[in-house]
């Protein structure tokens, strides 16, 4: 993980809250490094306490470079709250082999715009209040692809609006609306 978060320096905006960066470095800390390197201080409690957090996928099923904006501060679940994602869609990426016609398959689009889902999640600190271990899982949604994504397309933005949250009994349901962008 260690060569993975010093590998990449920032090539584009990243959003930053109180002198935190949300750039690659944190990125992949959603996945494989301690909370406060993902999200700052909203999960320094889970970290002390030794809570497990929810976790994005990790290399090569992590699709999140860097996020460059978002609408509100952290740590404060609400809904309404948007944050811009970006994954810069490497060339020679594994998903782009194996088939006649190199083209990003819809099963990576669609993961893609659900990771800015769980991120977001996080950000906010749905689940810090949560007894025990807390996961996200994707219970609904729907999807129209209007091009396909070829290796050369450079950087996939995705916009995600967090539109509900609702806890009842130990539980959180969410529901986003998600769009993509090249």
């Amino acid at each position: 993980m260690r060569e993975l978060m010093e590998m990449a320096p920032e090539s584009g905006t990243v959003h930053r809250e109180d002198g935190f960066e949300f750039g690659y470095r944190s990125a992949i800390a959603c996945a494989w490094g301690p909370p406060s390197l993902a999200f700052g201080k909203v999960y320094q409690e889970a970290e002390n306490t030794g809570r497990r957090v929810p976790r994005l996928p990790g290399p090569p099923f992590h699709f999140i470079t860097r996020a460059t904006r978002v609408s509100d501060r952290s740590g404060i679940p609400k809904s309404g709250v948007e944050v811009e994602i970006e994954y810069e869609i490497p060339q020679d990426a594994w998903y782009f082999s194996g088939t006649g016609h190199p083209v990003m398959p819809h099963c990576v689009l669609a993961e893609a715009a659900l990771q800015t889902c769980g991120w977001i999640s996080s950000y906010l600190g749905i689940g810090n209040d949560q007894e025990g271990e807390f996961f996200f899982r994707n219970l609904d949604g729907k999807g129209t692809i209007l091009a396909e994504i070829p290796p050369d397309a450079g950087i996939l933005r995705t916009v995600t609006t967090i539109d509900s949250i609702s806890n009842a009994g130990g539980m959180v349901v969410q529901s986003y609306t998600s769009k993509s962008f090249i």
